[in-house]
């Protein structure tokens, strides 16, 4: 345990860190050359041995221009398969939600289709009901159909106009 173990570095970190900018040894020789290379603020008060960590991120489809650069010089040609990758996931989004707002519009239409046809069922069924001698059944089943009509009607503009509000925000 009370070993010091010597840290190997490989043939593809070695490469790596030739290839690097400014890079002479395969220790960066500040935290403040690291910050310069990544673009992070510069680190104000560093203390003699004690190691620090630097975090970059960022959103989007593509990492920062420096990155790419970095991904470049490391292996020529990434830079391109990055973008052409983040350029076909862009495609194939946009045909999935074009696909999603048909489907949406069918359903919708097959919805009021089927919603008129199942309403003038029904009051049909009533009229032809009441005109037979049943006319308290003929009633119910006409109101039912009329009812079961406006409430859809009702409920579905509900739904879109809820649907609308929530795309907004």
């Amino acid at each position: 345990m009370g070993k010091s173990r010597k840290r190997k570095t490989s043939r593809a970190q070695k490469n790596i860190l030739s290839q690097a900018p400014n890079s002479r040894s395969a220790e960066p020789s500040s935290s403040a050359q690291i910050a310069r290379e990544i673009n992070a603020p510069p680190i104000q008060q560093t203390l003699p041995g004690v190691p620090q960590v630097i975090e970059a991120s960022f959103t989007g489809p593509l990492p920062p221009p420096v990155i790419l650069e970095g991904y470049e010089r490391i292996l020529p040609g990434a830079a391109e398969r990055i973008v052409t990758n983040m350029e076909q996931e862009s495609e194939h989004r946009r045909t999935i939600v074009d696909y999603s707002i048909k489907a949406q519009a069918r359903e919708g239409m097959l919805g009021q289709i089927f919603g008129f046809l199942i309403g003038i069922f029904a009051i049909g069924c009533g009229t032809y009901a009441a005109t037979n001698g049943a006319a308290w059944y003929g009633s119910l089943i006409g109101a039912a159909g009329v009812v079961g009509l406006v409430s859809v009607f009702v409920y579905g503009r509900r739904r879109d106009r809820k649907r609308s509000d929530d795309e907004q925000t």
